[in-house]
């Protein structure tokens, strides 16, 4: 797909249950988590961060209050967009799929299909930083929320540094962040986008 900025994704990270509102951080897939939502070009760098939110808070309100929610006209020019799992809305300059209700017609499938494929080259860049930080997984042993938060950005930070300074092998990196995420499935660490 031509126009397009980036591609917004998000997965929950898990953590111990916090001391304070804990129960805030138990996301419905039974686990505690706080949620990463970030917009990643198909460079595989991330221009937009949100790691402020607990695990069972829905990822369109995470959307609805966040900075690229708010600054997505003036980040997407005039035909640009965003591209989008079917569980955030569509506007002006966010698009996701056609929602499948069993009568999509082949043109709306051919999109979905199209928006998929353009989708899962910047997908890599969850798989990247996963692989790359491989610390990540081991904020279960922290106990402080901010510092769990501050941890990971500090990761998508380092994330696109390590991209800008170049000469490493990424897709090793990639592969090893796909299968530390079939690993620790169990934990929850995994894209989330089982909207579609």
């Amino acid at each position: 797909m031509q126009n397009v900025i980036g591609t917004i994704h998000g997965c929950h990270i898990p953590i111990k249950r916090p001391s304070e509102n804990g129960n805030d951080y138990f996301n419905r897939k039974k686990f505690y988590s706080v949620f990463l939502q970030a917009v990643a070009k198909c460079n595989l760098m991330f221009i937009d961060v949100d790691v402020s939110w607990p695990g069972s808070v829905q990822d369109a309100r995470i959307f609805c209050t966040s900075d690229v929610y708010i600054r997505g006209q003036n980040l997407c020019p005039p035909d640009y967009f965003i591209l989008a799992n079917s569980a955030y809305p569509c506007l002006t300059w966010t698009i996701p799929p056609f929602k499948n209700n069993g009568h999509l017609t082949p043109m709306q499938i051919y999109f979905n299909t199209i928006l998929s494929k353009t989708r899962a080259n910047s997908e890599n860049a969850f798989a990247l930083l996963k692989g790359r930080f491989r610390r990540i997984r081991d904020l279960l042993d922290r106990n402080h929320v901010q510092e769990i938060c501050e941890t990971i950005v500090a990761c998508c930070v380092l994330h696109n540094v390590c991209l800008l300074k170049g000469g490493e092998d990424i897709l090793e990196f990639i592969d090893e962040g796909r299968h530390n995420a079939d690993i620790s499935m169990k934990y929850g660490w995994q894209n989330y986008d089982e909207h579609e």
